[in-house]
């Protein structure tokens, strides 16, 4: 039986409205009401690009820079010959590194074992033109006749020495240019090694 009415009336059991206000008797829900749509997924933000390694890029040629001034200034202090080529080659190759990690470092971000052999080449590179500078310098420095006559003094009855002696006063295009390129191929080789390998150690290691 439906309920009595607020007004006093009692309307029949089936009945949805009071016959006498007009009052609805209960409430209920449309049939014909459709539910909401679920909001739209949210797209991903898309993802940050990855500066390229390159000498355009600012941050590379700093680091290149850094670690080319690092190699000098390591490999100024002097050491027995043998000792000095051994400690050169290990620079050369922990310069690669040095600047892999470096970059790691400042960006937070892993680069990939062509990114670290780009990042060695570049210190190589940086290495090479402040290694060739600095040569250059003392070569023209050496030229002079006092130097010259210096180093007979120094070593009268070296072979080398004569030969470097002959050198300074008769130097040759090519020979220079054979110098430059073998010391090119010296000073970017191991760092780009380096670069790569401690590329792929410091992925690894962050896996």
């Amino acid at each position: 039986m439906a309920e009595r009415c607020t007004c006093g009336a009692q309307p029949p059991d089936d009945a949805r409205f009071c016959h006498k206000c007009g009052r609805p008797l209960y409430d209920y829900v449309p049939a014909d009401v459709e539910e909401s749509p679920p909001p739209l997924p949210v797209a991903p933000p898309a993802p940050v690009a990855l500066p390229q390694v390159s000498f355009r890029n600012g941050m590379a040629v700093r680091i290149g820079l850094l670690t080319a001034v690092l190699m000098i200034l390591l490999n100024a202090f002097p050491l027995p010959p043998i000792l000095t080529f051994i400690r050169l080659l290990a620079l050369s190759f922990g310069g690669g590194w040095f600047a892999v990690w470096t970059w790691t470092r400042r960006t937070r971000q892993q680069v990939s074992m062509q990114d670290g052999a780009r990042l060695g080449w570049i210190a190589g590179v940086f290495t090479f033109l402040f290694f060739a500078g600095l040569m250059t310098v003392l070569l023209v420095a050496a030229m002079t006749p006092g130097a010259i006559d210096e180093i007979r003094r120094q070593a009268p009855n070296d072979a080398s020495a004569q030969a470097f002696i002959q050198f300074l006063q008769n130097p040759g295009a090519g020979q220079l240019i054979a110098v430059l390129v073998g010391l090119f191929i010296f000073f970017t080789a191991l760092p780009t090694l380096g670069g790569a390998v401690s590329a792929r150690l410091l992925n690894r290691e962050a896996h």
